[in-house]
């Protein structure tokens, strides 16, 4: 709380005199949450005292409003007759005749742009920010209209109170990349997940207290699918020693003073073909760095590509109830470490089975564990019984299902 104390001082400092910071700062650093009463909401910057923020002191200023109207009797972008959009504004700011003495103030509300903002160089000095004591967002998202021009229907699949509404033709005219978030003016609605959680505040790591109230032990899985051999990568090496600037040829284990890639073969199957990879390289060193050579080295990736769970079980009973219409779905596995969080794309499922999308889980960079690599990682492996039997399945960590119809239980 200390730190966070120390935290929201400079940041007050470097934000002095915007109304609104007091309570940004406190939501960012969670001290309500984390902090409690210990936690002195009132701290102001040192040194005391507050000077008057000027809206705008460049020579031209142009304002912006989500919902401008056009007003014949001032100029255009002037405060009382604001541009409607960013990409007014901007395009207005680049004919005048000294752009790089403008400002552009964006008013209160959420400025949606379709398409990107691009800058370059004869946009430099131009400034961009909100008017003083308003909030502004500049959001790529698409808008959902009114509630009231969308023709909702009852979903009858589902034994549940759900309605659905297409809005294929209410978006037209829109660019919809495929929706993965949803926002609700400041709040991230949840996908549909089992189990039920919050992304945002819910922690569900390697040893977080209640875990298992927001995610599945890994023991429920009884094999992650190992991905057929392929092509060796490519291999490539520096040797540090040989080079001036700069120089490593200090270190004990020998393979830090050397810098290695792979690419290509199943490098490129998984991160793609213009990627390198020092994991998957064959002279990786480090933790479990011995695990990512071998993968590289044999040109067979520890990624899983498929799934199966445990069908005898409570919870992969119910999984059985809506696994073959969990197509579109998302499994978020933990590395068994809790060193990455990886996120597998459904595209089949048959008889207590999950596939996988090509190039799902390649968040992360490394490779999973075999029981007979890391026999202590996973608990439940054939090496811990008796008497032990050998077992080279994948160690997984704890995980969950998203954007499932079927866990569509509460609202956002």
């Amino acid at each position: 709380c200390k730190m966070r104390e120390l935290a929201l001082r400079f940041g007050k400092k470097l934000l002095h005199g915007r109304h609104t910071t007091s309570d940004l700062l406190l939501d960012a650093l969670e001290v309500g949450r984390l902090c409690g009463n210990t936690f002195d909401p009132t701290i102001s910057p040192d040194p005391p005292g507050s000077k008057d923020f000027e809206a705008c002191s460049t020579r031209h200023c142009i304002y912006v409003e989500p919902t401008a109207r056009r007003n014949i009797h001032y100029p255009l972008g002037s405060i009382d007759n604001p541009h409607s959009s960013i990409h007014l504004a901007l395009r207005y700011a680049r004919i005048l005749e000294d752009p790089y003495n403008t400002t552009i103030l964006l008013r209160q509300g959420e400025h949606f742009i379709q398409s990107p903002l691009r800058l370059g160089p004869a946009d430099s000095g131009l400034k961009m920010t909100t008017y003083p004591t308003e909030k502004a967002w500049i959001s790529g998202a698409v808008r959902i209209p009114n509630s009231s021009d969308i023709h909702w229907d009852w979903d009858c699949n589902l034994s549940l109170q759900v309605r659905v509404a297409n809005l294929t033709e209410v978006l037209e005219g829109n660019r919809i990349p495929r929706v993965i978030s949803l926002f609700s003016g400041e709040k991230r609605l949840v996908r549909a997940r089992f189990p039920n959680g919050n992304p945002e505040s819910d922690q569900w790591g390697y040893q977080s207290p209640g875990r298992f109230d927001h995610c599945i032990a890994a023991e429920e899985v009884t094999e992650w699918e190992k991905p057929k051999a392929g092509v060796v990568p490519t291999f490539e090496y520096v040797d540090l020693k040989k080079h001036h600037e700069p120089a490593k040829n200090d270190s004990s284990m020998k393979n830090y003073n050397i810098y290695a890639s792979g690419t290509g073969g199943v490098c490129a199957d998984l991160w793609g073909p213009d990627v390198d990879s020092y994991w998957c390289s064959n002279a990786s060193d480090g933790g479990w760095a011995e695990v990512d050579r071998e993968c590289a080295m044999n040109g067979r990736l520890q990624i899983p590509v498929g799934m199966r769970w445990n069908r005898t079980s409570p919870i992969g009973q119910y999984i059985d109830e809506w696994g073959k219409s969990a197509i579109g779905g998302i499994v978020h596995a933990w590395h068994s470490q809790t060193w990455a969080m990886h996120m597998f794309e459904i595209n089949s499922t048959k008889d207590g089975k999950f596939g996988f999308s090509a190039r799902s889980g390649n968040q992360g960079g490394r490779n999973w564990c075999r029981c007979d690599q890391c026999t202590y990682a996973g608990h439940w492996c054939g090496q811990h019984r008796n008497p032990p039997v050998h077992d080279d399945r994948l160690i997984g960590g704890n995980w969950l299902v998203e954007n499932v119809l079927h866990a569509l239980d509460q609202p956002g």
